[in-house]
């Protein structure tokens, strides 16, 4: 069976974040993840996970700037899934961005990989990495 793929258009708020609707919910991030960006960017990854079944995959491979401000996000929004045994599994391509995620200590939180593909197949069989 063929997952069907549903583009929702930009998350209210910020022009950076793409939610797809999908079997496994997705925030593609394009443009910077920064300080400015911060607070829109945490209501758009509430607005990706109000289905309350499957983990969230977070795509920063396009994002053209990502700081701390923006893995501080990714943490406060992984802790709030994971008491409801829940995953964070953010797609990071091989930019420097995982080094800068276990730099802020958050890699024991966020599940990293290197391809879309696997980050929704971990999120499909429920796999912690």
């Amino acid at each position: 069976m063929t997952a069907r793929r549903r583009t929702a258009g930009p998350l209210p708020g910020a022009d950076e974040a793409v939610l797809v609707k999908e079997r496994v919910r997705t925030v593609q991030v394009r443009g910077p993840l920064d300080t400015a960006g911060a607070a829109d960017f945490g209501q758009q990854l509430q607005t990706a996970a109000l289905d309350g079944r499957s983990d969230v995959v977070v795509d920063v491979t396009a994002a053209s700037d990502i700081s701390v401000a923006g893995v501080r996000v990714l943490l406060r929004f992984a802790e709030a899934l994971a008491a409801e045994r829940r995953r964070v599994r953010v797609v990071t391509g091989e930019r420097l961005v995982a080094r800068l995620i276990w730099a802020a200590h958050a890699g024991d939180l966020l599940d990293l990989h290197l391809t879309i593909r696997s980050a929704r197949a971990a999120a499909e069989r429920g796999h912690h990495t």
